[in-house]
C-alpha cells in the first residue's frame, strides 16, 4: 500500500508537471500571435492568455490597438489577471472612444481597485451605460444620497438601475410597498418583493393574488414576480398555485409554477403524480420539460413507464430529460435502448446516456466511452465527458485511449488535461511510464 501511495503522488507530481508545461507551451504560442498584423489573430492571442491565466506585460501595447474588440480583450485580461500596477493602463482605457472597451475596462477598475471615490465620480459619467454598470458594480458601496439623484435620471436603464440600487439600500417598508405596486421596472418589483418578505409578508401574498388576476400587469412582469414565490409559506404558495393553475391566461408561466407544486406536494407523490401527468401531453415543450422533471424530483418507480414514453418526445430536452430521470430510478431498462440513445441527434441527450451508462454501471457499455472519447467530431463536452466516467467506472480498456490523447497535440487543451487526470486516476504506474519519457 506504501508504494502505492508513492507512485500516485509521483504520477499526480508528474501530471501537475504536465498541466505546467501544457500552460507554457500553449502561452508561448499566444504571445506570438499579439503581433500578428489582423486583428482577429491579435484577439486570439489575448484571449487564449486570459484563459491561461498567464500575465506579461507585454501585452499592455494592445491598449493603442486599432481594433476596439483587442482593446476590449486587453480590459478582461487585466480584469483576470492584473493587479493594481496596471491601473494606468485601466485608467486609459477607461477614456477610450468606444464605449464598449470603457465598460470592460470599468470591471477590471472594479476588480483590481475598487476605490469608492473614483466610482462616485463615473457615476457622473455621459455614458448611460457607465453610469448603469457603477450601480450594478457598487450598488452597495455607494452612499444613497449619490444613489436618489439617478431615480430621475433621463435614461430608463440607469432609472431602473438606481431603483435596483435604493432597494438595496432602504429599510423602509412604506417605500418598498410603492415601488412593488408602482415601479415600470419587473426586477425593482421582484427586488422589493424579496425584502418585503421580511418586513410585510402578509403584503406579498395578497399582491400576488391580485397581481395574477389583473391585467395591469404584463406577461414579462408576471413572470418575473413570479421567481419570488418560492419564498412564501407552503400554504400561501398552495392558494396562489391554485390561483394560476385555474387561469388559462397564465399558461406560459406554468414551466415555473410546476416545479413549485411538485415541491409543496414531495409528501404526496400521488398527488404530484396525478397532476405531473396531465402536463406530459402538453403542446409547450417548457411545460412537458418541467413535468418530467417533476418525476425526475419525486423520485417515484410508479413513473417509470410515463418516463420511457418521454423517450421518444419530439424535443431534445424533454428526451435528455427522461434518461436522465429514469438512470437515477435506476432503471436497468435503459440498457435496452442507449444504442439509440448515442445516436440520437442531440448532443443533449448523447451526453446524457453516457451518464446513464456510468450511473446504472452498465459494464457492457463501458466500451462506448472509448468509442466516443476517441471520435474528433464528436461535441467537445461530451468527449470530456466520456473521459471521466471512463475514470469513474475504472474502465481499464481505456488507458490506451487516454495516453494517445494525451499525447496528441493536435487535441484541444481541455481534452488533454481531461485525459491526464483521468488516467492519473486509472494508472499511475501508465502516468508514469508516459510522462517520465
Amino acid at each position: 500500500m506504501k508504494e502505492w501511495h508513492m507512485s500516485f503522488k509521483m504520477a499526480k507530481d508528474l501530471v501537475i508537471e504536465f498541466q505546467a508545461r501544457e500552460v507554457t507551451r500553449l502561452s508561448r504560442q499566444y504571445m506570438d500571435l499579439l503581433d500578428s498584423p489582423h486583428p482577429s489573430v491579435r484577439l486570439q492571442g489575448i484571449n487564449g492568455l486570459k484563459k491561461t491565466g498567464t500575465w506579461t506585460e507585454y501585452a499592455l501595447k494592445l491598449a493603442e490597438d486599432s481594433n476596439f474588440g483587442v482593446r476590449k480583450a486587453l480590459a478582461e485580461y487585466i480584469k483576470e489577471t492584473g493587479t493594481q500596477d496596471q491601473q494606468p493602463v485601466i485608467e486609459q482605457l477607461l477614456m477610450d472612444p468606444d464605449d464598449r472597451v470603457r465598460l470592460s475596462a470599468l470591471n477590471a477598475l472594479y476588480a483590481i481597485n475598487p476605490e469608492p471615490e473614483r466610482l462616485r465620480v463615473l457615476l457622473q459619467d455621459p455614458s448611460p451605460k457607465i453610469r448603469v454598470r457603477v450601480l450594478k458594480l457598487a450598488a452597495s458601496e455607494l452612499p444613497p444620497e449619490d444613489v436618489q439623484p439617478l431615480l430621475e435620471d433621463r435614461h430608463v436603464s440607469v432609472r431602473a438601475e438606481a431603483y435596483q440600487a435604493f432597494i438595496e439600500r432602504t429599510e423602509d417598508p412604506v417605500a418598498l410597498e410603492k415601488i412593488a405596486q408602482e415601479t415600470p421596472f419587473p426586477q425593482a418589483r421582484k427586488s422589493a418583493l424579496l425584502k418585503l418578505l421580511v418586513f410585510r409578508p402578509d403584503f406579498v401574498q395578497k399582491f400576488f393574488s391580485e397581481m395574477l388576476s389583473s391585467d395591469r400587469y404584463t406577461e414579462q412582469e408576471k413572470k418575473v414576480a413570479l421567481t419570488t414565490l418560492k419564498h412564501l409559506p407552503y400554504d400561501a404558495i398552495a392558494s396562489i398555485l391554485r390561483q394560476a393553475f385555474d387561469d388559462p391566461r397564465l399558461r406560459a408561466h406554468y414551466p415555473v409554477l410546476i416545479p413549485l407544486y411538485v415541491e409543496i406536494n414531495l409528501d404526496s407523490p400521488a398527488t404530484a403524480i396525478s397532476f405531473l401527468t396531465a402536463w406530459l401531453e402538453a403542446e409547450e415543450p417548457k411545460i412537458r420539460l418541467s413535468a418530467v422533471k417533476g418525476f425526475g424530483k419525486l423520485a417515484e418507480p410508479a413513473t417509470v413507464t410515463l418516463l420511457r414514453e418521454r423517450l421518444q418526445d419530439s424535443d431534445e430536452t424533454v428526451r435528455a430529460a427522461a434518461v436522465d430521470a429514469l438512470a437515477r430510478l435506476m432503471d436497468y431498462e435503459l440498457e435496452k435502448v442507449v444504442g439509440d440513445l448515442l445516436q440520437d441527434h442531440s448532443y443533449l441527450v448523447r451526453k446524457a446516456a453516457i451518464k446513464a451508462i456510468s450511473r446504472l454501471k452498465l459494464v457492457d457499455e463501458y466500451a462506448n466511452f472509448v468509442e466516443r472519447m476517441n471520435e474528433k467530431k464528436e461535441e467537445t463536452r461530451l468527449r470530456v465527458a466520456c473521459i471521466e466516467h471512463s475514470a469513474k467506472a475504472r474502465y481499464g480498456f481505456a488507458i490506451e485511449s487516454l495516453k494517445r490523447i494525451m499525447g496528441d497535440l493536435s487535441e484541444a487543451s481541455l481534452i488533454r488535461s481531461a485525459a491526464a487526470y483521468a488516467l492519473l486516476r486509472l494508472s499511475p504506474a501508465a502516468v508514469i511510464e508516459l510522462l517520465s519519457q
